[in-house]
């Protein structure tokens, strides 16, 4: 069967490694299915007539009452019939005639025909002429009509009393299997998982199913089962798994996975990777492996001179002494709108997080005030203002309304009038910043 001896597309199969059959498919006959059967292409025959194969050519058998190569003809029936062998009268431009049955002829179909006169049987087979037709008889090791085929039985191939089908297939007696009833069964099956029992010798022995391994087929084979990256195959219960390393996923491991689905980045940092690796970028006052930590830069004292941090929403800003000025803002600024009341929360001093839907707010308790409620709010005493001006608190810091004459951060500086009165109404001054006592011009 090696060189595909059947033709249009017929299967060959090996008999016992020399000789050889092939199975035809419906419309083709022969050895080799090089016959084809004209009978399979259409309907030839009309009128109810039936097709038969005749040496590779067709010929209809009509019915009554009909004649023709294809029995297209409706002819009239003789009301006797003068015809022999089965023949059939009918009439014909007013005359009578027989049509005979295959294998006869004459005018009344009184003659047989020799059908081996076309030698239809095969080299393989002699041609029996016979009353209604003729019979081949086959060589030895032939089989068919024609004694077209190899006979698959000729030699038995079935061994330990095995009974050879037709087909050429084994059908082995109990306890006896494999293509030609070779094989010693166990009496009873002990292998697991479809193995099949064997003898040798003295011995049985599990033929385990492909996947399983062990002298019963009780175990899953790992070697069947490619884990992919580093994967590692496992038993599980009657099957196998990969158990696959960190980043990967699948049956087989084959899935990269996206390391930042493994790592969740809080208060509005980033996820990025590097080297598979993946890392939180946290935005600015934001720190630790996931920027869960809220750093504030004012611990660092940033402000020179004795400047006061602040924090703002966007930045931390220096409130300068008098006679400093200048300002220092941190690299990048901190936008609130990324952040969210996460479980950091940045509130400082027990404020509480509020967030909208673009920033957040920290509701600072009555002792603190800030954005983050981060410095504590100043309380006025009867020596903030020096005893000469109103204390109030606004926006965090002490600021003192002075009294008329009096000037400074503290109301602590007098102002000295040499002579003469105002024009109008009460006048007063800017701070000074150095002076402790100032000559104000008047109009006369």
């Amino acid at each position: 069967c090696s060189q595909s001896p059947c033709q249009n597309g017929g299967k060959c199969a090996s008999l016992d490694g020399v000789t050889f059959v092939c199975k035809c498919p419906e419309s083709f006959g022969g050895k080799l299915c090089e016959i084809a059967d004209p009978c399979s292409s259409s309907v030839l025959c009309l009128n109810g007539g039936s097709c038969t194969q005749v040496d590779g050519d067709y010929r209809c058998v009509c019915l009554t009452g009909f004649v023709g190569h294809n029995c297209e003809v409706e002819m009239e029936v003789c009301e006797k019939n003068p015809c022999h062998n089965n023949g059939v009268c009918l009439i014909l431009d007013s005359f009578p005639m027989c049509y005979c049955q295959r294998h006869f002829k004459g005018i009344l179909c009184e003659t047989g025909v020799n059908d081996c006169s076309s030698n239809p049987c095969s080299a393989n087979g002699k041609c029996i002429p016979l009353k209604s037709g003729f019979s081949c008889l086959c060589e030895s090791g032939f089989t068919g009509k024609q004694c077209e085929s190899v006979d698959p039985c000729h030699v038995n191939p079935c061994s330990n009393g095995g009974s050879c089908q037709p087909d050429g297939q084994c059908v082995c007696p109990e306890l006896y299997m494999g293509l030609h009833c070779e094989i010693l069964a166990c009496a009873q099956n002990m292998c697991l998982n479809a193995g099949t029992c064997l003898v040798e010798g003295d011995r049985e022995v599990c033929n385990c199913y492909p996947g399983f391994i062990g002298d019963r087929c009780e175990r899953p084979d790992c070697r069947i089962i490619p884990c992919l990256n580093d994967g590692q195959c496992a038993p599980e219960g009657d099957s196998l798994s990969c158990s696959c390393p960190s980043g990967f996923a699948g049956v087989l491991c084959e899935e990269k996975l996206d390391p930042c689905l493994q790592i969740t980045c809080q208060n509005g940092g980033q996820c990025l990777t590097d080297d598979s690796a993946a890392y939180c970028q946290c935005l600015p006052l934001f720190g630790g492996l996931y920027c869960e930590t809220f750093k504030d830069p004012c611990i660092a004292e940033p402000c020179q001179n004795g400047g006061t941090c602040t924090l703002s929403r966007e930045s931390y800003t220096c409130t300068c002494l008098d006679r400093f000025t200048g300002e220092q803002f941190i690299s990048d600024q901190l936008y609130i709108s990324h952040l969210h009341c996460a479980l950091s929360s940045p509130c400082l001093n027990g404020g509480v997080c509020q967030a909208t839907s673009s920033s957040i707010t920290c509701a600072c308790p009555k002792e603190f005030t800030g954005v983050f409620c981060e410095n504590e709010r100043p309380v006025c005493s009867s020596s903030t203002c020096s005893n000469h001006g109103v204390c109030s608190s606004v926006d965090g810091r002490l600021h003192c309304a002075c009294d008329d004459g009096f000037t400074g951060h503290n109301c602590a500086f007098q102002v000295a009038i040499e002579s003469g009165s105002f024009v109008g109404g009460p006048l007063r001054g800017e701070p000074l910043k150095r002076l402790s006592v100032a000559s104000i011009p008047f109009a006369l």
